[in-house]
């Protein structure tokens, strides 16, 4: 519903604009059938322009790179992506929301019924009264009946009490004949389609209020065509109302027969009137593009310079398969907002992506292309099956409602750097942003992003795997750009962009070096103020600034790499302390067989290698070799041996016995 409320508003600012220009610089002259065919295409204009996006591609710099630049990751904390959002309370203005399309489905049913019941009146007429035809006009003669004479298409409807012979009976006829010559009722008709379906626009009222009045003028034109203006004026009058001719001195109730008669009588302005019309040209042009023409960088390398040492491939000639998982699915929404489900956004996005591919190098394998669920160990078992060279996971971001009008925009998550498939993914969200940074409406997060609890899609995948968060699920614009066919266009394109990219430079992955941050290189600004300095706090996960006017700002990570904050890792953990030396204290012949009789689990060695215990026994019993007896901790870490009672190596060095702590 929001993507049709907000392209409501842009038709009646796109009218408001148009009709402003009729009701300043044409209404009241004389040209009324220029009048009638400009109100015409302002509805025509209206409808079309904000559904038209032609594209002005203009040449951007281009920084010098020999392949895919591979971005710094960032480690980030956002629980609340990792939600399984089943459903969500229903508030008040939610529930509005969620039964708007109702409401405005109704009453454009309400005005639907209203023009089929004047269409089954008009019938009545037709069906209950004598016909003849008259010059392939088919004329219905009523008895009195309301609102007659009229025309509608071919039929004139008379009404009886008018001599038709008369001569006031004749100006009516051709009255009445001029509209349906005219052909008048094509016009009505138009309007009134138009305003059931968009009623909401407080312009297209006016116009059709304008077109009749304009009908009229068109018709007493060719009716007064002999010249005496002052007796049709006088016919108008009586015709109109032929009962209650006292009721004209209210004159705001009839100002419409005031501008008739005006009409009739106005002059001719040439030069005036040639200006009112030729001013409709800038007009028109600047409208259309403001509305249809939409300027964006160009990022086909194919249009431009082809810089020595940048790589960017629109289509690889590179065989690639890619796995395309669509965010949960079935019982798991995702994130909910207003009645719109993640799953179901996530689902349209990996569908546009498979209908744009027209590169057979590139073998597209969707983890669902209906609404079920999947748990993230079969999507990862899937993935792993496919043997595919990529894994993409399409979501779109939530946050708590209070937090909505400080979020917006697209990231991407990889698995954190001990995972194998760490560079790769690192390339493929690299190339990813890149082609997004270009050309997308939304914002989008500088660098990769990495969770401090792991991504299991991400985690257990053997190949490059990313996450991408399109945009913002409770954020307006966001939402309204996802659900857009060109909001969908062109996600779909940077996705396959990157595809593109990845594959022809995906080889080079261990020749890639991590792009160093380097801050002062770089100024950093924030909402127009420069960043001196900046602090990141682990404890509440903000970001807290420092400007050069010496005034102080807090923002969230997200907000930080937006502007392109580059978080830094963090410190190494410090090193273990050394383990103490071992030591050893002699012990007698009859403490050692103490300890045998007590341990009757301990192992026995003999030059490092395990012996019969008996044997073991005996050699220790009948001669003094010396030997050395571990506890269970130090056995483990000498021999690899998991014991329970300690363990004793025989060895020939002497004559000393010795006991190891």
């Amino acid at each position: 519903m929001l993507p049709f409320l907000f392209y409501i508003l842009k038709v009646i600012i796109c009218s408001a604009i148009l009709f402003g220009y009729y009701w300043f610089l044409l209404r009241n002259k004389v040209f009324h059938t220029y009048n009638r065919y400009y109100l015409l295409m302002v509805i025509i204009l209206s409808i079309l322009l904000p559904l038209c996006q032609i594209s002005v591609l203009h040449k951007p710099h281009v920084a010098n790179k020999s392949v895919i630049k591979m971005l710094q990751v960032v480690t980030t904390s956002n629980n609340y992506m990792e939600e399984i959002i089943i459903g969500e309370k229903q508030t008040g203005s939610n529930y509005f929301i969620q039964i708007l399309p109702f409401i405005y489905g109704l009453i454009s049913v309400v005005f639907l019924g209203m023009l089929l019941q004047m269409f089954f009146k008009i019938y009545i007429l037709y069906k209950s009264h004598k016909k003849q035809i008259v010059n392939n006009i088919f004329l219905i003669q009523t008895n009195a009946a309301k609102g007659t004479p009229f025309s509608f298409f071919n039929y004139i409807f008379w009404n009886n009490e008018i001599d038709i012979n008369s001569e006031d009976g004749n100006r009516i006829f051709a009255h009445e004949l001029s509209h349906v010559n005219a052909k008048h009722s094509y016009d009505k008709l138009l309007v009134n389609l138009v305003l059931i379906v968009l009623w909401s626009n407080p312009f297209f009222w006016l116009i059709r209020k304008e077109l009749s009045m304009i009908h009229e003028f068109v018709a007493d034109k060719n009716a007064v065509k002999d010249g005496n203006t002052k007796e049709f004026a006088l016919m108008i009058l009586a015709t109109t109302f032929p009962k209650y001719n006292n009721i004209i001195t209210n004159n705001f109730f009839y100002s419409p027969i005031k501008r008739r008669l005006m009409m009739l009588t106005k002059n001719k302005h040439h030069k005036m009137n040639y200006f009112s019309r030729i001013v409709a040209l800038p007009l028109l042009a600047i409208t259309f593009t403001a509305f249809a023409v939409k300027v964006k960088k160009m990022n086909n390398i194919d249009n431009i310079e082809k810089p020595t040492t940048k790589i960017i491939n629109t289509v690889t000639t590179k065989q690639i398969t890619v796995v395309l998982d669509a965010g949960h699915g079935g019982v798991d929404n995702g994130g909910v907002y207003n009645g719109i489900f993640e799953k179901d956004l996530a689902l349209q996005l990996i569908k546009k992506i498979n209908s744009l591919n027209t590169n057979t190098n590139v073998k597209i394998i969707m983890t669902r292309n209906i609404d079920i669920y999947q748990s993230p160990q079969e999507k990862v078992a899937f993935s792993n099956e496919q043997n595919a060279d990529i894994f993409i996971s399409v979501h779109i971001d939530n946050v708590p409602k209070n937090e909505c009008n400080t979020k917006s925009g697209l990231s991407v998550f990889i698995a954190n750097d001990e995972i194998k498939n760490s560079e790769g993914s690192k390339l493929l969200a690299s190339a990813i942003i890149e082609s997004f940074e270009n050309n997308y409406e939304l914002p989008v997060a500088k660098k990769p992003l990495q969770r401090n609890v792991a991504i299991r899609v991400l985690k257990e995948n053997k190949i490059p795997a990313i996450l991408i968060e399109a945009g913002y699920l409770c954020n307006y614009n966001d939402l309204a750009y996802l659900q857009s066919a060109n909001g969908q266009e062109t996600f779909a394109t940077n996705v396959l962009n990157a595809i593109n990219n990845f594959a022809e430079n995906k080889d080079a992955i261990l020749n890639f070096e991590p792009q160093k941050p380097n801050v002062a290189d770089t100024p950093i600004y924030y909402k127009g103020k420069k960043v001196k300095s900046f602090e990141i706090s682990d404890k509440t996960q903000k970001v807290y600034l420092k400007f050069a006017d010496k005034t102080k700002e807090t923002i969230s990570i997200i907000q930080a790499l937006a502007v392109g904050i580059t978080m830094p890792p963090p410190p190494p953990p410090p090193p273990l302390p050394p383990l103490p030396p071992l030591q050893a204290s002699p012990i007698s012949i009859n403490e050692l067989q103490e300890a045998l009789s007590d341990s009757s689990s301990t192992i026995i060695l003999l030059k490092g290698k395990q012996i019969d215990r008996e044997l073991g026994i005996r050699i220790l019993k009948n001669y003094s070799n010396n030997f050395t007896v571990y506890n269970k901790k130090l056995a483990y870490e000498k021999f690899g041996i998991e014991t329970k009672n300690g363990l004793i190596d025989i060895i020939k060095q002497g004559e000393k016995m010795i006991l190891e702590k």
